[in-house]
């Protein structure tokens, strides 16, 4: 089942086409680069125009931006009732990617029926985000990232949103590394989130790749997922892996669980009503009928 993220206050994807895509975050209007879209822009002498700030990226990795006007280092926009702090990045990113926000719904719809309370594990788990909206269901969430500016952006999201008390556990680490580490001390999860991006490095220089150590992780991740567990979502913007690929994976690790599996395309409509392809996600949840 694909899961289409439409168009909300603080969020509206304008266009896309020629390999950009047209974004009002909040009051700014912001043009980033998107592989994904192919085909020719509808309104390229309007709203395309009007920008206050075009990412492009550079042939030897990286980017830059280039500001039409003036704009605050950041801002805040809210998502699902969370107060979120946007930066534009080097990389182009902002702090948040739309696309997922119907994934955590899944979740979090999927925990506040399950009435646990349940012990999360985030990995690459990004600016907080999912994990602020997981302990709104009251959840408890080991949120780990290999970027310390990630985890401080968490915080700072957190703050935000007066939830200083919140039980997240925030963990600066390379994510193969922690998750041997809980093997080791036989800890268990009820729901684990998954964000792998095709390739990084932790805190110390290790190196992450997609195609080397997915599958590896993937096998680790199901000893800590022993204990009653309720749900398992991964989400990926690689173009290694499919949706029948991600059926695949998740067949493979999960149907001993029995449950349910759901996998498709994360998309985005914009105005027009066109969708943008965003990622691919599988989700496993029990039984909780």
């Amino acid at each position: 089942m694909d899961l289409i993220t439409k168009p909300f206050n603080d969020y509206q994807l304008i266009d896309h086409g020629d390999g950009k895509k047209l974004e009002k975050i909040g009051p700014y209007l912001l043009n980033r680069p998107s592989p994904q879209s192919i085909w020719p822009r509808k309104d390229i002498n309007t709203k395309w125009n009007q920008t206050d700030a075009n990412y492009f990226r550079s042939s030897s990795g990286g980017g830059h931006w280039e500001y039409q006007r003036q704009l605050p280092e950041s801002w805040i926009i809210e998502i699902e009732q969370l107060k979120i702090k946007i930066k534009p990045t080097g990389f182009g990113h902002l702090g948040f990617f739309p696309e997922h926000i119907e994934c955590w719904k899944l979740i979090t719809d999927i925990i506040r029926q399950s009435k646990q309370t349940i012990n999360v594990l985030n990995l690459f788990a990004y600016t907080g985000v999912s994990s602020l909206m997981l302990t709104g269901e009251g959840a408890k969430v080991s949120h780990v990232d290999a970027s310390k500016g990630a985890i401080t952006w968490a915080n700072e999201n957190r703050a935000l949103n007066h939830m200083d008390n919140t039980p997240i556990r925030w963990i600066l680490d390379d994510v193969v590394k922690f998750v041997e580490r809980e093997r080791r001390r036989r800890n268990t999860y009820q729901g684990i989130i998954i964000d792998p991006p095709s390739f990084g490095r932790g805190p110390k220089g290790q190196v992450w790749k997609l195609d080397d150590h997915l599958t590896t992780l993937m096998a680790y991740l199901i000893d800590l997922f022993k204990d009653a567990p309720l749900f398992f979502l991964m989400t990926t913007h690689s173009p290694q892996i499919s949706v029948p690929g991600m059926h695949n994976y998740f067949h493979y690790f999960f149907d001993h669980l029995g449950g349910e599996i759901m996998c498709g395309h994360m998309l985005i409509e914009s105005l027009n009503r066109l969708v943008l392809p965003s990622g691919i996600y599988g989700l496993w949840h029990a039984d909780i009928s």
